[in-house]
């Protein structure tokens, strides 16, 4: 019950983020994204909240440990990590 909690919360994650403005965007940086221990409320978008980028590798990184532990979900992890590469590159 919980990967599947987080697979959907992952997803939702994504969708969430594809609704947003996709207008002037910086260029993407190869800065690493500082962790923070909360969502910046004030933030002008969700795709560039350090917090929200921290929850997702979280969730990337963990399908990805499931696929090497017992070989389910390897498909899903690797569709999670396009979509987080994806995700930190936009921001």
């Amino acid at each position: 019950m919980t990967l599947f909690a987080l697979v959907a919360a992952f997803g939702a994650g994504m969708a969430i983020t594809s609704l947003g403005d996709g207008g002037d965007t910086a260029p993407a940086s190869t800065a690493p994204i500082p962790e923070s221990d909360r969502r910046e409320v004030y933030s002008a978008s969700l795709r560039s909240d350090p917090y929200y980028l921290g929850e997702q590798k979280r969730n990337v990184e963990l399908l990805e440990l499931l696929c090497a532990d017992s070989g389910d979900m390897c498909a899903e992890a690797r569709a999670a990590r396009l979509a987080y590469e994806k995700l930190r590159n936009e921001s």
